[in-house]
């Protein structure tokens, strides 16, 4: 998924320019895979990305609502979604709100959708969207209590998930069949399919999924085990810290609203750069960002654009932030959409070393990239935790 991530990322750079929808459906995209591992604040974002270049964002928004248990949000949300969409969108909305209205416990809504999925499987013949189907008329009978029928259709919907290659949506009907199982009082064929369907996510780093197969097993829910279970990837990027200098400060002298409304533009401006420069925002750290970049020339090209852009902004309305930007290249351990190791730590303390409007990068950086822009003489630095010097350089941006 991640890498899957960095892909739709590539896309939406690339094609966007091309057909701005083809850039919504990559932030659709982007969402889908943090739902997935259980990034909530990232999904949202990438949603609303989605939704400002005319992509809606639904049935994933929806969804998103439904995993923070704002259940009422999620049935008026993708509600209105589903009444103002057409057949084909309509397959990929409805199979969501089967789930919600289940959720919700609203199964008039659940069934008149699923007889909505039935009628357009016989004009679309799509295994997939069969498999959909069958997966949604099983949660549906188990709800009502008819654990039999429920069984039947759901081994049906898994059995084509498994011909299709979709582990994830397999391994989802498998914890929905492992309940149906329990139910009906077969506790032994429910311990397999629920520990089969928590190996998969596992697996898949799918952290929400994990969390309730645990439960269903009576399992110790931990961040710990929860952290262990991702994948882990040894990766070289180049890591671009951010950060507003002086940002306590300046709300206080603003005020709540103005500062709100500043930082909300900030991290707007900031997030269409990374975008644009296939950068992988990572997380928000503060009043900043961590993000990691594939190619070392796109995170130079990156961070003179964000300098670039908060002066045009200073032109404009006399006033941006100072930000203050680090950049390393360095192999690390990638946990899911995680960093960790020493050369992440080493990034950000080269970004904690960078003054107001400053691009400060690490000989590896200015090394490995092909930069257009004036360098300063290198200096050597002492890194707080780090046990050696690094020598680092400024970056104008002009």
């Amino acid at each position: 998924w991640a890498e899957a991530e960095q892909e739709a990322r590539r896309a939406l750079t690339e094609l966007g320019s091309f057909n701005v929808m083809f850039a919504g459906e990559g932030f659709y995209e982007v969402g889908e895979v943090r739902l997935r591992m259980g990034d909530l604040e990232g999904a949202e974002t990438a949603f609303r990305q989605a939704q400002e270049l005319g992509r809606t964002p639904h049935p994933g928004l929806a969804l998103l609502r439904l995993a923070e248990g704002k259940i009422d949000s999620a049935q008026k949300a993708i509600g209105r979604a589903v009444e103002e969409a057409s057949d084909v969108p309509r397959i990929r909305l409805l199979p969501g709100q089967v789930e919600i209205a289940v959720a919700a416990g609203d199964l008039e809504t659940a069934r008149h959708a699923h007889a909505e999925m039935e009628k357009l499987r016989q004009t679309y013949d799509s295994k997939v969207f069969h498999a959909a189907t069958l997966q949604a008329g099983g949660s549906i009978r188990y709800s009502e209590g008819d654990y039999s029928s429920a069984m039947k259709e759901l081994r049906h919907s898994l059995r084509l998930w498994q011909e299709a290659d979709l582990p994830y949506e397999a391994a989802r009907v498998r914890l929905l069949l492992g309940v149906a199982l329990q139910s009906a009082g077969d506790e032994d064929e429910a311990q397999f399919e629920l520990q089969t369907a928590k190996k998969a996510f596992e697996k898949l780093g799918a952290q929400l999924d994990l969390r309730r197969a645990l439960d269903l097993l009576g399992e110790e829910v931990s961040e710990k085990l929860a952290k262990a279970s991702v994948p882990t990837q040894r990766l070289t990027r180049t890591f671009m810290f951010t950060d507003i200098v002086g940002s306590t400060n300046l709300a206080g002298v603003l005020g709540d609203d103005a500062w709100g409304h500043l930082l909300s533009w900030h991290d707007d401006a900031m997030r269409k750069l990374f975008a644009t420069h296939n950068g992988e925002e990572v997380k928000q750290v503060g009043d900043g960002f961590f993000v990691a970049f594939e190619r070392p020339h796109e995170a130079v090209e990156c961070a003179v654009a964000i300098q670039k852009r908060l002066e045009e902004h200073r032109k404009e309305t006399g006033f941006a932030p100072q930000v203050r930007i680090g950049l390393h290249c360095a192999d690390a351990a990638r946990r899911g959409r995680d960093y960790e190791g020493m050369g992440v730590h080493e990034a950000a303390r080269v970004g904690a070393l960078a003054q107001a409007g400053e691009i400060l990068a690490s000989r590896e950086v200015v090394e490995a990239a092909l930069i257009r822009f004036p360098v300063s003489p290198y200096r050597s630095v002492e890194l707080k935790g780090v046990p050696h010097p690094v020598d680092v350089a400024s970056i104008s941006v002009s």
